[in-house]
């Protein structure tokens, strides 16, 4: 499986968060509502941290990425921050510079999951452009926060546990955080 992708885009954020601001106050054991606010921010900006390191997506989001300018027939490209659910949308600037929208999807197919991806059977004509072929698509896994693996909830919780304990959000997992989440982590190539 081939890693193509630059330009990468999140165009829909998550609707919901993995581990609720109720369930990091149960965990905090918190019963007051002073710190709703912080508690329910800092869930955010892990679930964000956890999603940069391990590279995947927790809560369906939509993400447009550009594939290069050298892609073959028959192959499969991965797209990034799986799982990968759907396609929305392939377009691509074709040799005259001009945007085609809404590639026909006969030309390609969506390789669901953990190994997500696209395998065109036809490469569209393209420009020279670095990047000429963008895609639309959703991944995730899923969009309640029961589809979420518990290693990955719990990584949530202890880290916000961490920053709420510290009161300094470092922006980076402590390296026995990342020991819980290792296997989810998503190879850069």
């Amino acid at each position: 499986m081939n890693i193509r992708w630059v330009n990468l885009e999140r165009t829909s954020a998550p609707g919901a968060e993995p581990v609720t601001a109720s369930e990091l106050k149960t965990f905090l054991r918190v019963t007051h509502t002073d710190h709703d606010s912080l508690i329910a921010a800092l869930g955010a900006a892990a679930r964000e941290l956890i999603e940069e390191w391990t590279r995947r997506s927790l809560i369906t989001q939509t993400w447009k990425v550009s594939l290069k300018n050298d892609l073959t027939a028959g192959e499969i490209y991965r797209l990034p921050r799986p799982k990968v659910i759907s396609i929305t949308s392939v377009d691509y600037v074709d040799i005259d510079g001009v945007l085609q929208t809404g590639y026909a999807t006969s030309n390609y197919h969506v390789v669901a999951g953990e190994d997500g991806g696209i395998w065109f059977e036809d490469i569209p004509d393209t420009d020279t452009v670095p990047e000429p072929i963008r895609i639309t698509y959703t991944a995730g896994y899923g969009s309640n926060a029961s589809d979420v693996p518990e290693a990955l909830k719990s990584a949530i919780k202890i880290l916000v546990n961490e920053w709420y304990a510290n009161r300094s959000p470092e922006g980076q997992i402590p390296d026995w955080i990342k020991a819980i989440i290792q296997t989810f982590k998503v190879p850069m190539a």
